[in-house]
């Protein structure tokens, strides 16, 4: 069931609330890649499972891509804990990369990948591991087709 915008602190996205979810001190690094807007959206399923849907739009695909980039150095210095790599059978590793694992009894699945003008972020939670996997790239799939 789709929540209602402001729920977990979904719906529109600027350049200050975009910081603070990366967990930035400031907004100087998104402000240089041409940060324009973004949005969040919120899905609450069976057994709790959710899907979160982040789309940050840039000025430029290149800086788009070098938002992408600073994820993806960031997340293969430190990867999310017990997670592990998988592919995103649509896109190359120069354009996508997901993660998957369980940590403290919760299990998560995301595909976060870049398409033009867009940064795309899908994250999936649930109960059972081996299906968030699988349903991360086909929502990240769905929302790669829409844009």
């Amino acid at each position: 069931m789709q929540q209602p915008d402001a729920v977990d602190e979904t719906g529109p996205t600027d350049l200050a609330r975009a910081a603070r979810e990366e967990g930035a001190a400031d907004d100087s690094l998104l402000r240089a890649e041409g940060f324009v807007r973004g949005f969040r959206r919120l899905w609450i399923g069976p057994e709790h499972a959710q899907i979160l849907i982040s789309v940050y739009q840039f000025e430029t695909p290149a800086g788009a891509r070098k938002n992408f980039a600073r994820f993806k150095r960031a997340s293969d210095t430190k990867p999310p804990p017990g997670a592990h790599k998988f592919a995103i059978p649509f896109l190359g590793p120069s354009q996508a990369v997901g993660f998957a694992g369980t940590a403290k009894g919760d299990s998560a699945a995301a595909a976060v990948y870049v398409k033009g003008l867009f940064g795309v972020q899908v994250i999936c939670n649930g109960p059972r591991l081996p299906e968030l996997q699988h349903r991360a790239i086909a929502v990240a799939k769905a929302q790669f087709l829409e844009l």
